[in-house]
């Protein structure tokens, strides 16, 4: 039992109605019923568990004590004597239960000054003698509304009863009283009696357990004294979509004022919370109490005529299919709902479509789509194969799950199995996805393929037209930067679907050397799971001397594909050539590497050669050869390519190799001669091989020169590798200023988290549920969460307690 006998009591803690300390009561007592104090009626207004009756008994023996005449319920004799100057004072504990008539007779003798009146009522403000008689206390200050109290309160009423719980217990505990004051004391009470655990050695010990155990009996015997129509009332609540009076007339088959007397009773119960929805841990016991087949006819009923009313919401949906209703508009609901819902979430509410008859095929395709976005590559593959499976020529039906198939192969770094479905399905079909097409063709160097895509077709130059198309100039990489990267950043907004463009459009913007693109790139096409991988290649080729106190990204890699990127991005910033390089190329030989990943195996290839290990990429360095023999050597791409193989090589000593390298950059050079990075990179080239293999030693200046353009064209790590054993001084990275970019990524608060995890953190500290904290920060429940995976990538792992007390170890409150 968490009960600490060392802890002092707060100089302060907010009191309850009752107390000797609150200034509501102590007025009460002073001066209820006292000629020319102005306070004959003094009414307490809360839920049940408030604390209200507790609090009218307290105050009627301390009014007993101060001499003044109580009388329980409406006295006999209304022309009672004053007694000490004060008239008699009529206790009226639960007037919301009272017969109309005895209430009508209580407020005749107060309104004709026999007596003051003490009374308790649950808030029905749809009964005009109950909020009658709240009216007439108010202008006098009698009032005294039990609201719901925060964790701060629970934690300090803690304090007061010696019980020792922090901020994520009393969270907890808050909302399984549904902030109720009188309940959430009687627990922490309970929680210090020594003698109630000898006799209930079955209940559980954790102060959470135990309190969501005693209010689920609070709530029990609360409900038990509820009429049918109330216990339903809370039932439609518990759908989550309000209390309308119409609807729930209309399901309940009752008139609108029975409704409307329903609905208030409900609300009055401490039941439901603020927006009308049902307190969780008073689920099981409502489903007790009204029995599970009544239950379920409400929620039937309640489900089809909210359908009847329009659009139906995925939660209804998923209600309708939980319920057997088996209707078109059902599965379609569940089936959108699951285009934008997490792996999990989408992967039940699939379940849900087909049990409410949805189209086989549609759910298949989905729940590949679901794998694809997990990351499982072979799952997503079986699925559409099993669609394409029986075809034996293109056909309209089967174009969706060929295109899938092929972004499938892509994400798994099968680039020419993606190309092979393209190719089968030929342009006629294959356009209706232009951008997932070029990169296959070209990822396999497929140039010729790719560009037939390029054909005008004659169709209005719609948005979304005329960004694909500048998208696919942007893939040819003729050039790199300038008017073709502006057109691709334009272009991108305009896409619905990022997937397949996000990492070519990440590579060529850090080919471009424009760091303020690539980080445009990375936080708004790449999603959440993805956005580490993206920073990771952005520090490691545009970023080498990143501002204290950046954290380094640690991406999650889900597929084949990305997982070689985050495995060769960790080997380039490593400071030593052998730490992991193992993984890299396990990692490595797995996947075919594609046109889009030429840093990538560029990069591999350069840490291999610094380690004389260039032979264990020999084959995919042959092959890549090929790929980029085929989209032309005055590509982007091929030139990029060609700079690491000259560096590779030169790195081994292979003369002829770097010698082979150099003259397909001139010949790109010749083929673009007023491109300056193509320029640029050809004159680096020119020094690597000279210091490689010149007989006479190469000028310094050279080697500044050629840094100060690699510089100046934003390749600052090219630089800095640049013949580091030189006596070349350094030079500046092109970083910009924290003033010229503001990303939470790059200027984050002390300590390991970005401000925006801050945020979630503190709340999760708070004991705040996805749900809430999303609606406190303006974001989804499903970014929260990713915020969360994120914080517990970054601490390591571990259990949520682990987590919990790891952020309030690293300061974050």
């Amino acid at each position: 039992m968490p009960v600490s006998e060392g802890l002092a009591a707060p100089a302060a803690v907010a009191p309850l109605p009752g107390d000797e300390s609150d200034p509501w009561a102590i007025r009460v007592v002073d001066e209820l019923g006292r000629h020319g104090c102005g306070l004959d009626l003094a009414v307490l207004v809360g839920p049940p568990g408030s604390g209200r009756s507790r609090a009218l008994a307290t105050l009627a023996d301390r009014l007993r004590a101060g001499g003044a005449r109580v009388v329980v319920g409406i006295p006999r004799d209304a022309e009672w004597s004053d007694a000490h100057g004060r008239r008699p004072v009529v206790i009226a504990d639960d007037v919301h239960a009272w017969p109309v008539a005895s209430v009508a007779r209580l407020r005749s003798a107060l309104d004709d000054g026999h007596v003051a009146v003490l009374a308790a009522t649950e808030n029905r403000v749809r009964d005009t003698m109950i909020t009658g008689l709240v009216q007439r206390s108010r202008p006098g200050g009698g009032v005294r509304v039990c609201a719901p109290v925060s964790t701060a309160w629970v934690l300090d009423r803690a304090l007061l009863r010696r019980v020792d719980l922090d901020p994520t217990q009393a969270s907890h505990i808050r909302r399984a009283c549904a902030g109720a004051p009188g309940l959430i004391d009687e627990i922490l009470v309970t929680l210090t009696s020594d003698m109630g655990a000898a006799q209930h050695d079955s209940r559980p010990t954790d102060a959470v357990e135990h309190a969501a155990l005693l209010a689920r009996t609070a709530y029990r015997r609360r409900v038990e004294h509820l009429d049918d129509a109330t216990l339903a009332v809370l039932a439609i609540a518990d759908e989550g979509n309000g209390l309308d009076t119409s609807m729930v007339a209309e399901v309940l088959d009752i008139d609108e004022q029975s409704a409307i007397t329903a609905i208030d009773r409900a609300r009055g119960s401490g039941l439901l919370l603020s927006a009308d929805t049902l307190v969780s841990a008073a689920r099981g016991p409502l489903v007790e109490t009204l029995g599970s087949g009544r239950v379920t006819q409400v929620r039937r009923a309640s489900v089809v005529r909210r359908m009847g009313t329009g659009s139906i919401s995925p939660r209804d949906a998923m209600a309708a299919a939980e319920l057997g209703i088996r209707e078109p508009r059902v599965s379609a609901a569940l089936l959108e709902a699951a285009a934008h819902a997490s792996a999990s979430e989408a992967e039940v509410l699939l379940t849900a479509a087909a049990g409410a008859g949805g189209d086989a095929f549609e759910i298949a395709l989905r729940r590949a789509h679901v794998a694809l976005a997990a990351g499982d590559v072979h799952r997503a593959s079986q699925i559409v194969d099993e669609i394409i499976g029986a075809a034996t020529s293109p056909a309209a039906e089967i174009v969706a799950p060929t295109m899938l198939s092929a972004r499938i192969a892509l994400a798994a770094g099968r680039p020419s199995h993606a190309a092979d479905l393209i190719r089968w399905l030929g342009p006629e079909y294959a356009a209706t996805q232009p951008i997932t097409a070029v990169r296959a063709l070209l990822d396999v160097g497929d140039r010729d393929a790719a560009a037939r895509y390029l054909t005008d077709t004659g169709a209005a130059p719609t948005a979304v037209r005329t960004a694909q198309r500048d998208v696919l100039r942007a893939l040819f990489g003729e050039p790199i930067g300038g008017p073709t990267l502006d057109g691709l950043l334009r272009a991108l907004p305009m896409l619905a679907d990022h997937d397949d463009i996000a990492w070519p459009a990440l590579m060529l913007a850090v080919q471009s050397g424009d760091i303020l693109a690539a980080r445009m790139v990375a936080d708004e096409v790449f999603d959440a799971d993805r956005r580490d991988l993206a920073l990771q290649w952005i520090a490691l080729l545009l970023d080498p001397h990143p501002a204290p106190g950046v954290p380094t990204p640690v991406p999650v890699a889900r597929t084949p594909a990305d997982r070689v990127r985050a495995e060769v991005a960790a080997l380039g910033r490593v400071p030593t050539p052998n730490a992991g390089r193992g993984q890299a190329l396990r990692a490595a030989a797995a996947i075919e590497f594609g046109l889009v990943d030429a840093l990538t195996l560029g990069e591999l290839w350069l840490s291999l050669a610094a380690a004389g290990e260039q032979v264990r990429v020999r084959g995919q360095v042959a092959a890549f050869d090929e790929i980029v023999a085929g989209v032309g050597l005055a590509s982007g791409w091929a030139v990029t390519w060609n700079w690491y193989a000259v560096r590779a090589c030169a790195a081994v000593g292979d003369r002829t190799g770097a010698g082979n390298r150099l003259a397909r950059l001139e010949t790109a050079l010749s083929a673009h001669p007023g491109d300056e990075r193509t320029a640029t990179l050809v004159a680096a080239a020119r020094v690597v091989h000279d210091l490689a293999f010149a007989a006479t030693p190469v000028d310094d200046r050279r080697v500044v020169q050629a840094r100060a353009g690699l510089v100046a064209i934003g390749a600052p790590t090219d630089a800095a590798r640049l013949c580091a054993d030189t006596a070349a001084p350094d030079l500046p990275s092109p970083r910009p200023t924290r003033a010229e970019v503001s990303s939470p990524q790059v200027s984050p608060p002390s300590g390991p988290l970005t401000e925006r995890e801050a945020q979630v953190a503190h709340e999760l500290l708070a004991g705040c549920t996805y749900a809430e904290i999303g609606a406190r920060l303006f974001i989804s429940a499903k970014t929260v969460e990713h915020h969360v995976a994120r914080i517990r990538r970054r601490f390591g792992g571990g259990s949520r307690s682990e987590i919990l007390a790891a952020l309030r170890a690293a300061g974050y409150r």
